[in-house]
Formats: structure tokens, C-alpha cells, sequence
């Protein structure tokens, strides 16, 4: 689809599900509190204090959701232990890697993917971390989405394709230029030969002849030197081109909690679409160019 991952409420809510019942059937811990703090595209916040609030929350500004951080506070007494202690998880899902977001840094990068997972876990019993690490690193397995393989390669070599289009390009003027000069000398000596197949005529007039043949390679070299160099310059300009439009066909990560996040969304795939379009247009209309350009050469050659 030329998308990323998508992440929803429902996702939010799965996380907090399986961190919860984990904890309280191995643990039997206490959740204290789970804090969910959403940041938006305007550079705004908003900070939910519990796990019913962000059911039920609904942002009504026309901001897209960028990144999503919730911190889950649990008490647990471990077999171990004399008394309960505080244990806590942090989870920060952004979409695009590229914004900067307040704190972002904080946490370590653990999945990165077309958006970034950050995990973080303060805990006083080395085991149950690490339990918890796994746990979250499988849900979130699931739910990643293997990125287009098609996407990564086009975007990944984009200067090797932009290059291979312009050598395409490049070499058709090439060919176009040999055939025109094979044709071209060739129609000469046929007509050379054709008047000098009469024994009578003075040798001079081959000599004369061949001169004048001589002449117009040196005409057929000026043409073919020019159409080169316009060939060249467009190979390049063209390739750049292809390149350009390689480069943005990127897979993109949304985290949808607003009306605005899904219109955003429903945009970007169109977009996508589009871009697609584009590259696949731009390689046709590339070839294309060197065709036309074939046949305009010989034409202006032709009636000179």
C-alpha cells in the first residue's frame, strides 16, 4: 500500500490489557496509576491520568496525533521481598522519526521501524524487567507491519536507478547516432561509386569525390558531436529526476486518535498513490524523450 504501521486506540488499549493481566496473574501487583501522554502536530500536548480517560477521551482541535507516551505504575511484591515496590514501564510509539518531540530522547530506541518504539522499564527485580521487555517486544512484533520490499529498493537506490535511466537515455541518442552516420556515409560511397564505375572518367574525380566525402564526415561529426552534448546534459537532468521522485516513495507511520489523524491518513494514500505514478510515468516519459529526440535528429539532419 506504500504505508506503514497504523496505530489505533484499540492498540493502546491491547498494551495496557496484556501489561495488566501479565502483572496481576504472575505478580499479583497493584496497578498505581498508568499515565498517557499524547503529542500533536500544533507542538500541544495533553496528559491523561488514567486508563478510563483515555477511553473516553476525544480531541476536538483539528491536530494530528504525532506520538503517544504511556507510563504504567505498578506495586509488586516479589517472593523474595519483604514488602511491595514500585515498579514502572514506559512506552513511547512515534509515528515520524524526524519530528522533534518534547523528552523523545529519554527513552532508548528499541524497535525501530518506518515510526520508532521506545521502551523503558524501572524495576527493582532484574528478572521480572526483563519478562516485561519481552513480553511488550512480542506485542509490538505483531503488530509492525514488514516493510514493502519494492519501497525500501526504490527508495534505498534511488541514485542507481536515476543513473540507469539516464545511461538508457544516453545510450539510444548513441545508437541513433551511429545508425544516422553509418547511413549517411554509406549513401555516399554508393553514390561515389555509382559514378565512377565509367572507366573514361579522369581519377581525379575520385579524388574529388572522396574529398568531398571527407567533408561531409567532418559535417556528420559537427551534428553528431552537438546531438551528444544536448544528450548528455538531458541523461543527467532526467536521471536526476527519476531519482528525486525514487527518493520519496517512503513508508509512513500514523497514530490515529483524531478526526484530523484519519483525514491526514486518507490524504497520504492518495498521495502515495500518486508518487508511485509519478516515478513509474517519469521512466516511461525518459525513454520516451530519447525516442522522439532519435527521430527529431534524424530529421533535422535530413532535410539540411
Amino acid at each position: 500500500r506504500g504505508l506503514g504501521d497504523v496505530y489505533k486506540r484499540q492498540d493502546l488499549q491491547n498494551f495496557h490489557e496484556l501489561i495488566t493481566q501479565r502483572v496481576i496473574q504472575q505478580n499479583h501487583g497493584k496497578l498505581l496509576q498508568l499515565k498517557t501522554k499524547i503529542y500533536y502536530s500544533d507542538e500541544s500536548d495533553v496528559l491523561l491520568g488514567s486508563y478510563e480517560e483515555l477511553l473516553s477521551y476525544n480531541e476536538i482541535k483539528p491536530v494530528i496525533s504525532l506520538a503517544v507516551r504511556m507510563t504504567w505504575s505498578y506495586l509488586i511484591k516479589f517472593e523474595d521481598k519483604e514488602y511491595p515496590e514500585k515498579q514502572e514501564i514506559e512506552l513511547m510509539i512515534i509515528s515520524n522519526p524526524d519530528e522533534k518531540l518534547v523528552e523523545d530522547d529519554e527513552i532508548p530506541v528499541i524497535f525501530p521501524s518506518v515510526g520508532i518504539f521506545r521502551i523503558s522499564i524501572s524495576h527493582t527485580a532484574r528478572t521480572w524487567g526483563s519478562d516485561m521487555e519481552a513480553l511488550i517486544s512480542k506485542q509490538i512484533n505483531s503488530i509492525i507491519k514488514k516493510p514493502s520490499k519494492v519501497y525500501s529498493f526504490l527508495r534505498n537506490n534511488n541514485i542507481t536507478i536515476g543513473l540507469i535511466v539516464g545511461g538508457i537515455f544516453l545510450l539510444i541518442s548513441l545508437f541513433s547516432v551511429y545508425k544516422y552516420s553509418q547511413n549517411e556515409i554509406l549513401y555516399d560511397l554508393d553514390k561515389i561509386k555509382a559514378i565512377t564505375t565509367n572507366e573514361n572518367l579522369d581519377l581525379k574525380i575520385n579524388y574529388i569525390l572522396n574529398y568531398l566525402v571527407e567533408i561531409k564526415k567532418g559535417t556528420i561529426a559537427f551534428h553528431n558531436s552537438a546531438y551528444i552534448l544536448i544528450s548528455f546534459i538531458l541523461s543527467l537532468v532526467l536521471g536526476t529526476w527519476v531519482a528525486s521522485l525514487a527518493s520519496k516513495i517512503k513508508e509512513k507511520s500514523f497514530i490515529i486518535l483524531t478526526r484530523k489523524s484519519t483525514e491526514h491518513f486518507e490524504q497520504i494514500k492518495k498521495q502515495d498513490k500518486h508518487k508511485i505514478l509519478f516515478f513509474m510515468g517519469s521512466i516511461i516519459i525518459s525513454i520516451l524523450c530519447s525516442v522522439i529526440g532519435s527521430f527529431i535528429y534524424q530529421y533535422i539532419t535530413n532535410i539540411q
